[in-house]
């Protein structure tokens, strides 16, 4: 028989091959053992501490426990861990890893404490210094156009840095003038402004040109107690509900608003505009019927015939329509006759208002109401 050492050496083991030894149990005869049996007679014998079948666990609470102690040891039935057990204890959603092996854990067993438990994750320490900044990325989409603004402290007031915690802020002023002589003629410079008319006790004429900016507006107050008239000039021209106002401003502290319609010559007069119907009585002595729908009307108040305006109006309708208006003899004083045209037939409403420049006052005829053929 060869010498062991003399055999070659075999790196390939399987269940298989075979070693020589000695059978202590058959008088210590000579006998070949298979690896394969030698192997589970090996892990056959290993103790707990030194080998066994490794497993995994968790057991999941949600609820007001929130200590890994309180929910192991409030278990019931008790849970048991098995030699080579890994048991995760989930609170809440934190996990934590027990310690100890081959125990009953529970209400009724040995009490766990927190120091029983691994935390996972593992807290982790202080944030570390920054990295290298990296490589700039590629430009995002281009942002939409700004407005331009100019802070020229006058008509508007920028305020902030301009950056994106500080953006700029334009702030609209309210922009304000007073005008104490007469007669005034608007300009650019009151464009948005509120024009102040100090006009005491006169009557005054603003006048409203042609060629104003576009989107021209602004607003008049009166202040004083004469009258505020507004007239147009060149080839502008005014727009208001002239069958019930006049282009006047209705008093003392009252307003109107002027708009250019964007880039035309059309001025809109809006707000307190003077209406007529708001005169004292004018008493008529006499009615009569002239050459089918002219009324021949006597009046005995004194006043200046070109002032005179006359209305007329359909009994159903609340709107008055201007009348054509002729005076008779001398137009000044006394008993002159005025013939007022009306143009339509039926049963019709008219009145004829005045100045009367003895009074200062806006005088009326009553409202006569007759049938016209």
């Amino acid at each position: 028989m060869a010498r062991i050492k003399t055999y070659v050496i075999d790196g390939l083991l399987s269940d298989n091959d075979k070693v020589i030894g000695t059978d202590v149990d058959s008088l210590n005869q000579t006998k070949n053992y298979k690896l394969s049996d030698l192997r589970n007679y090996f892990v056959a014998g290993l103790s707990p501490e030194v080998g066994g079948t490794l497993r995994i666990s968790e057991i999941t609470y949600e609820g007001e426990l929130d200590t890994p102690e309180d929910v192991a040891n409030s278990l019931d039935p008790s849970f048991q861990v098995l030699p080579y057990h890994l048991v995760f204890i989930n609170v809440n959603g934190q996990q934590f890893l027990l310690k100890e092996q081959d125990i009953l854990i529970g209400e009724d067993e040995l009490a766990l404490s927190n120091s029983d438990f691994i935390e996972f994750p593992i807290s982790v320490g202080p944030t570390g210094p920054a990295g290298p900044t990296g490589p700039t990325g590629p430009a995002g989409p281009q942002g939409e156009d700004g407005v331009s603004v100019v802070n020229d402290g006058i008509s508007i007031d920028v305020t902030g840095s301009g950056t994106i915690e500080d953006p700029y802020t334009p702030n609209l002023l309210n922009l304000q003038k007073v005008v104490t002589s007469f007669p005034y003629t608007l300009s650019n410079n009151d464009d948005k402004h509120v024009v102040f008319l100090d006009n005491l006790k006169a009557d005054v004429v603003v006048n409203i040109p042609n060629g104003l900016v576009n989107n021209f507006s602004a607003t008049l107050v009166q202040k004083g107690e004469g009258e505020v008239e507004l007239n147009n000039t060149g080839t502008a021209t005014i727009l208001y509900p002239s069958v019930e106002f006049e282009n006047k401003i209705r008093g003392q502290h009252y307003y109107v608003d002027i708009e250019k319609e964007i880039a035309t010559n059309n001025y809109y007069l809006l707000g307190d505009l003077k209406p007529y119907g708001d005169e004292d009585e004018l008493i008529l002595n006499s009615v009569t019927l002239d050459e089918g729908d002219d009324y021949i009307l006597n009046y005995t108040l004194q006043f200046t015939a070109p002032s005179v305006k006359g209305w007329y109006k359909q009994n159903s309708s609340s709107l008055w329509l201007a009348a054509t208006v002729v005076a008779q003899g001398s137009g000044a004083i006394g008993t002159d006759d005025l013939i007022v045209t009306i143009p339509i037939t039926g049963s019709v409403n008219f009145k004829v208002t005045a100045v009367n420049p003895s009074i200062g006052t806006v005088v009326s005829s009553n409202v006569i109401t007759q049938t016209i053929t």
